[in-house]
């Protein structure tokens, strides 16, 4: 049987839906998918319109810099090239519009040799040229060549650059953040060095080991049980050479300035026509004599492999034993005294680890009796027994803290930055070779004269003044007590707070002068 629909309301309706919804064609109408086609083909067409319109190279001055990656980048008149090929026939390089998301075939020569532009390929850019993606790379590759020298603080560096850009408001708002753009100069900075070790086995590039004239700074590279670990002596044969002629050696040992991994920086300088120069530099990893001696022992068989007698006669040190041991088995019958700035800064340093700032500050008793310790070694000898015992007698009422200062005994420098990675200590270490081979020549040729005392003009007017206050004392013009006091006018003031607790005014740090002599001494009358 058949049946057939005769209402004709139900008819239309079924006649609308097979319009909108055609089942026998997968659900599809004609109608949209000829209206979606439609919109789609007016996109393309407006895209194709879009890159339809051409902007004509502009020609101008050539700058260059670095892609991400490294590749070679060309900037000229707002627009962006990078490196293409190169025809060695032809004697010139091709650089293509750096608009790969526009599809631009603009391409540019220039001469192989010169880097001057000597054309293109005749195609004109599809797009607009964006001035402020111009002005982001080359405020980008002009901070990645000024930070490489690391002394360059590259937040202030950032900062700076985008203030010299001059962005308008438009600029400003589009333009990268100065924390996004020193993550990528950092970034970059990073990638200077090596991957930092873990430990001391590492191997040193020769970046890091070779002078500018192409010299090892290396003159020792051991790793042994009884170094407790690695110890490396730098130095080269024309430094070397100076510290065997020199006649007086001075010895500083710092830690916080010692890379790390390793315990402490020796630095080794001369007495170099009345300058001290650092000659040789040493990493170690322990404070033991055994490292100590293969220090000196190896700075003596390089004498010995050159010919060169050692004329050393006086050593200045801090107060390490094992320093103090080492060089007297190596150098006997030389003179060893230590270092009035080792012995100040020590003093500081301790005054600050004691609590005693703010009576330092407040109370001028503590005040002198704290700088008359420092002042003990301008003390004439037949006298220093006294002033000891005066010091021991007369603490201050009221401060502990002044019993304890009375057994202490540090030693501290700062010489290359605090606790750098290996890679920053050796790159500053070559800059710093660099500048000390400079300043020897100087002192040997005579280009730079001195006056007064070699290290310190300061330290005739001290030697002076000792001299009247030895008189004065043995006259009795002085008791003790205002001796001491007197000497104590003869330091620098200390720059002494919670923050810098350990540093020395200039005045006082000129004052340390190897070079100095004693003044002649009287016997003084007995006094109590």
């Amino acid at each position: 049987a058949s049946f057939s629909n005769t209402s004709p309301v139900r008819s239309n309706i079924l006649s609308n839906i097979s319009n909108t919804y055609n089942l026998h064609d997968n659900g599809k109408n004609d109608d949209v998918e000829e209206e979606h086609g439609n919109n789609k083909k007016q996109e393309k067409d407006d895209d194709d319109k879009r890159y339809e319109e051409t902007y004509s190279i502009a020609v101008g001055p050539i700058t260059w810099g670095k892609t991400k990656l490294g590749g070679d980048m060309l900037f000229m008149e707002e627009s962006i090239y990078l490196f293409q090929s190169k025809s060695d026939k032809l004697m010139k390089k091709l650089w293509r519009c750096q608009r790969r998301d526009k599809k631009c075939r603009a391409v540019v020569y220039t001469d192989s040799t010169s880097a001057s532009y000597l054309g293109n390929n005749g195609i004109d850019h599809n797009h607009p040229t964006d001035l402020l993606l111009v002005k982001k790379h080359h405020l980008i590759n002009d901070l990645k060549r000024k930070v490489e020298d690391l002394t360059v603080n590259v937040p202030a560096a950032v900062d700076q650059g985008i203030a010299n850009l001059g962005l308008d408001n438009e600029a400003m708002v589009n333009f990268p953040l100065p924390k996004v753009v020193v993550r990528t100069i950092y970034r970059h900075r990073a990638n200077m060095f090596p991957p930092l070790p873990n430990d001391q086995t590492f191997e040193i590039p020769k970046q890091f080991s070779q002078t500018k004239r192409r010299e090892s700074i290396i003159i020792y590279d051991g790793y042994k049980k009884k170094y407790d670990g690695r110890l490396l002596l730098f130095s080269t044969n024309e430094l070397l050479q100076q510290l065997c002629e020199t006649e007086l050696i001075l010895v500083d040992g710092t830690f916080a300035s010692a890379p790390i991994g390793f315990e402490q920086l020796v630095i080794i300088m001369g007495n170099i026509n009345g300058e001290g120069v650092p000659l040789v530099w040493a990493l170690t990893s322990n404070r033991k004599q055994q490292t100590y001696d293969k220090i000196w022992s190896e700075i003596i068989n390089w004498s010995l492999k050159k010919e060169s007698r050692m004329k050393v006669k006086r050593f200045i040190l801090d107060f390490e034993a094992a320093q103090r041991n080492s060089i007297e088995r190596h150098f006997v019958g030389a003179e060893i005294t230590g270092c009035w700035f080792h012995f100040c800064q020590c003093l500081y340093r301790n005054i600050g680890q004691l609590g005693l700032i703010p009576s330092y500050k407040d109370d001028a008793a503590i005040r002198t009796w704290l700088r008359s310790f420092m002042a003990l070694p301008l003390v004439d000898n037949d006298i220093l027994p006294y002033a000891i015992e005066y010091l021991q007698r007369h603490i201050p009422t009221g401060s502990d803290q002044c019993c304890e200062f009375l057994r202490y005994n540090n030693r501290i420098g700062n010489r290359f930055g605090n606790r750098p990675n290996i890679w920053l200590f050796l790159y500053r270490l070559l800059i710093e070779e660099q500048i000390i081979e400079q300043r020897v020549q100087q002192l040997v040729f005579g280009k730079i004269q001195t006056n007064g005392s070699a290290l310190a003009p300061e330290n005739d007017t001290i030697s002076r003044s000792i001299s009247n206050l030895n008189k004065k004392y043995i006259d009795g013009d002085l008791d003790i007590e205002k001796y001491l006091k007197a000497c104590t006018f003869l330091i620098g003031n200390a720059d002494v707070g919670s923050a810098n607790a350990n540093k020395m005014v200039s005045s006082t740090a000129a004052t340390v002068c190897p070079t100095t002599t004693p003044p002649k001494k009287k016997k003084p009358a007995a006094k109590t």
